[in-house]
């Protein structure tokens, strides 16, 4: 990835000048092309220079601390963010740098927790982030999958696991490539979190729902993914445990038959039986 298939904006408050300064050198080390906030206001258009390089970025890089979510400023850059997200695809990544809530707006964007890494650590795996968004943008189109098999992420919880390997195996036997995942397994605190390399090379999402569920992390963290990389979501209930809000948008299968709830996993992926 070169410089030029990706314009970064790097939004941060002035009482964390020191960390960006460290981060910006370890962007230039590892090529990651960026205008940042503070910088931009040196100029004497400054407020012209700002607006256009929100205008030009597709990736939004904003580093999260007590000073920067109590900024009116950056409240301002993170809705403009949000807008340009929403029309333009345009990825937001949120970096937390010191303790900080996370705003309410930035909630369902899987952010890096970056307190206890290096910048040089940090810029690797903001990287690592930004292709991963940059190609699914690129990808999305009007580009038709390939002859490979589809990838699909399966989440269920583990007490739901006789039923889940009776689905995983009826949607191999159709072709599918099934990467399952126990979503009440702990996740942990660095980034990636276990379950995002899945997520990134996915075509689609399946999830099981059931009593034995609790709206864990991967709920919000899946719904994200849809949300950025397009992807399409299918749950499927096994009992009557009201669905959350956060999934009730998606496709919803229920069924007791086996076959059925298979046909119509394909279905809403758009896969023809291979079988038929």
């Amino acid at each position: 990835m070169n410089k030029t298939e990706y314009k970064v904006f790097l939004s941060y408050s002035h009482k964390d000048q020191e960390i960006a300064n460290s981060l910006t050198k370890a962007f230039d080390q590892y090529k990651i092309s960026y205008q940042a906030d503070q910088q931009l206001r040196a100029g004497e258009n400054w407020m012209e220079e700002i607006e256009r390089a929100l205008q030009e970025a597709s990736v939004f890089v904003l580093l999260l601390s007590p000073d920067f979510v109590s900024s009116d400023w950056a409240m301002f850059e993170i809705g403009h963010a949000i807008s340009r997200h929403k029309k333009d695809k345009a990825a937001i990544i949120p970096v937390i740098i010191r303790d900080s809530i996370v705003p309410d707006v930035l909630r369902s964007y899987l952010w890096l927790d970056a307190r206890l890494m290096k910048p040089e650590s940090i810029a690797q795996e903001l990287k690592k982030i930004i292709k991963v968004k940059v190609d699914s943008v690129a990808n999305d189109s009007d580009t038709k999958r390939s002859d490979r098999s589809m990838k699909v992420f399966f989440s269920y919880s583990s007490l739901d696991t006789t039923i889940a390997s009776s689905i995983a195996d009826a949607l191999r036997q159709k072709n599918l490539d099934v990467f399952p995942f126990q979503n009440d397994l702990r996740a942990t605190h660095e980034w990636p979190f276990k379950e995002e390399k899945y997520l990134q090379t996915c075509d689609g999402i399946l999830l099981l729902w059931s009593e034995h569920c609790d709206t864990p992390s991967w709920v919000e963290s899946e719904r994200t993914y849809k949300r950025q990389q397009l992807k399409t979501i299918i749950v499927v209930r096994l009992d009557d445990t009201p669905i959350p809000s956060l999934l009730k948008n998606y496709s919803v299968i229920y069924h007791s038959d086996l076959s059925v709830i298979v046909q119509e996993i394909l279905q809403g992926f758009k896969v023809e039986d291979v079988n038929q």
